[in-house]
């Protein structure tokens, strides 16, 4: 049997920040059929598109994976799995402006080298969040 799988996207929010690596943990929060799921990747500092396209193609493996496995095999249409992104405009446009004002907040952040509030401004950039 084919199933169908509701996705919406809640909030989006940066967990943390190494400047060494210039990479940060992006935490994106879902439903899944009104049970609520969440994926942390990391992510180098640099475009945008790239992550949005990154994270939303591993939400639909990872419920793919989840979801495929749970069938006979001799069902021809077991592994059949219909994703509905629901709010997928919406969450593409907030997403990337989020991740672009984020890319902001680390440029100032490289580009100020004077020692007031320094670790002020470090702790600034973790726990960014935007909702959807």
């Amino acid at each position: 049997m084919v199933e169908r799988i509701s996705v919406v996207f809640e909030k989006a929010k940066i967990l943390g920040y190494n400047r060494y690596e210039n990479s940060y943990d992006l935490q994106v929060t879902f439903k899944i059929n009104e049970g609520v799921s969440r994926v942390c990747r990391n992510y180098v500092v640099g475009q945008a598109e790239y992550v949005l396209v990154d994270i939303v193609n591993f939400i639909k493996d990872e419920i793919k994976k989840k979801y495929e496995s749970n069938y006979a095999d001799d069902d021809i249409l077991s592994g059949h799995v219909i994703i509905n992104l629901d709010n997928l405009e919406e969450f593409e446009k907030k997403l990337v402006v989020f991740i672009r004002r984020f890319y902001d907040k680390v440029r100032t952040f490289r580009v100020d080298k004077s020692a007031d509030g320094y670790i002020n401004r470090l702790f600034s950039l973790k726990d960014c969040e935007e909702v959807f």
